[in-house]
């Protein structure tokens, strides 16, 4: 029985010792680091596109200025006449004699010049931004290109070779106009004014402010050379009101030629007011005491009289109404 069980106690023990080397072996075996895993590099989200840009149409262009247009503009009391050049969108004024009753407008456009508010027949200065003034005929039995028509037919526009500029300030725009070279000439709201003239002759600016019973006036005399334009500017008063009486030069001082104010002062002799002595000059002594509407005034007459007047602010209408 002892020898039959000897060998397998001998391949046992091998195994026993076989693995007992192999188990110390992974003891002592050194210790390998296993290196952690390098996460891969993660790009960002693209950018979101930009929002698309809105594509604005194109403006429609205006439709083209027709002889029907023109028909139709100038009115029962107007004609349509052809002119040269092509002149579009350029501020025009038509000056006609004020006694006739008409206004006298005029407009370009498409080619053609349409006067409205005009006689059946007649002439006037038609003066156009950018082109010499220019006299103009019309009359209802001429052939034109639409109503009536002008003599000559076709209006032709000389470019203007210099202009008057200038600025009106202090009163601007209150009872102010403006004449250049003997023509009324449109005042801006900012007092800016613009007219045509002609180069090496004398042109003279007139600057004036009503003020109902006088009338303020400063005259400017040059001579516009050509390719340049002359540039003026003028101050006007800017006072409110004014005592309500006309004054004229007198002897004693200035006399009461007519009263606005109801006291029955007609003829008497102003010597002074808010003591400012009278002198001879009426317009520069209504501009010394005027002021404000509705203040009183102390006006002390030669004979002796003394009384208080309203200041009010009055315009050309006003010396209609009382004339």
């Amino acid at each position: 029985m002892t020898r039959r069980r000897t060998g397998p106690l001998l391949v046992g023990g091998c195994v026993v010792v076989v693995l007992s080397l192999v188990l110390f072996d992974q003891r002592t075996a050194p210790v390998r680091e296993v290196p952690e895993p390098i996460p891969a590099e993660v790009a960002p989200p693209p950018a979101p596109p930009p929002p698309p840009v809105p594509v604005r149409p194109e403006p429609a262009e205006p439709p083209p200025f027709t002889v029907e247009h023109a028909v139709q503009l100038a009115g029962p009391n107007g004609v349509v006449c052809a002119t040269d050049p092509v002149v579009d969108g350029a501020r025009a004024t038509l000056e006609v004699d004020p006694a006739a009753g008409f206004l006298g407008v005029a407009v370009l456009g498409g080619g053609f010049l349409v006067l409205s508010e005009v006689p059946p027949a007649g002439e006037g200065v038609l003066q156009v931004e950018g082109f010499a003034p220019t006299t103009v005929r019309w009359s209802d039995d001429l052939d034109g290109p639409g109503q009536g028509g002008c003599d000559p037919a076709v209006v032709v526009l000389e470019p203007s070779a210099t202009a008057v500029v200038g600025r009106v300030t202090g009163a601007a725009g209150r009872e102010v106009t403006v004449e250049v070279c003997g023509r009324p000439t449109v005042l801006e709201d900012d007092g800016a004014f613009y007219a045509d003239a002609t180069p090496g002759e004398p042109c003279d600016v007139v600057v004036r402010r009503h003020f109902g019973v006088m009338q303020w006036e400063e005259r400017r005399t040059l001579t516009p050379s050509l390719g340049r334009d002359s540039v003026v500017q003028v101050d006007a008063p800017d006072i409110d009101a004014v005592v309500p009486l006309v004054l004229v030069p007198d002897e004693r001082g200035l006399r009461v030629a007519a009263d606005w104010t109801g006291s029955d002062l007609e003829g008497a002799v102003v010597q002074s007011i808010d003591d400012t002595p009278a002198g001879d000059a009426p317009v520069d002594f209504h501009l010394a005491v005027g002021g404000s509407e509705g203040d009183i005034a102390t006006v002390e007459l030669a004979d002796g009289r003394t009384i208080e007047v309203e200041l009010r602010a009055l315009t050309f209408d006003d010396w209609l109404v009382e004339n």
